[in-house]
């Protein structure tokens, strides 16, 4: 029908998959096409390296669209034990396996010990992954090479937003 459509009640939704809402464009492409959105929770999981010793477990969020995936998530470790001292620092069991073709290996986030230090650090993706590895963080105006050793203080609680692409429309 030529115009507007008005849905006064109800949901838009297609018997069958593989169908999509064309945005912006006069023709039914792929790249125009919104065909996958996703929201939900996981659980993330604070590492050393791929040791699984004194690990543990955070709260997570996701917003996925198409292929582009958001997640907010936090850990707390509020009685200081945990991560071997000294090993790279790992974040396992994102939501959706990583893109390394779209250049998804940076994310950042926000590490606060006793709410009084704040420190920010860099993650990066490599390729077809479910986990991001600690790369530096920074307090002050000083960059260092971000190790478990950083996670052991009491109290520290590790706030993050990532934005990644999937390797694939799953």
């Amino acid at each position: 029908p030529a115009g507007d459509i008005d849905v006064e009640a109800g949901d838009i939704f297609f018997s069958t998959s593989g169908k999509g809402i064309v945005l912006g464009a006069t023709s039914n492409t792929d790249a125009n096409t919104l065909d996958d959105y996703e929201e939900g929770s996981f659980t993330p999981t604070l590492r050393a390296d791929t040791t699984t010793d004194g690990q543990f477990d955070g709260t997570g969020y996701y917003t996925k669209i198409g292929n582009k995936v958001t997640c907010t998530f936090s850990f707390d470790n509020q009685d200081g034990s945990g991560l071997p001292v000294g090993r790279p620092v790992q974040i396992y069991s994102l939501p959706f396996t990583s893109d390394y073709s779209k250049k998804s290996y940076v994310s950042s986030g926000l590490m606060t010990h006793n709410i009084t230090t704040r420190e920010a650090a860099v993650y990066y993706l490599g390729a077809n992954v479910t986990y991001a590895r600690g790369f530096y963080a920074v307090s002050g105006s000083s960059w260092a090479t971000w190790s478990t050793s950083d996670y052991r203080t009491t109290g520290i609680y590790l706030i993050f937003q990532m934005t990644y692409f999937t390797a694939s429309w799953e």
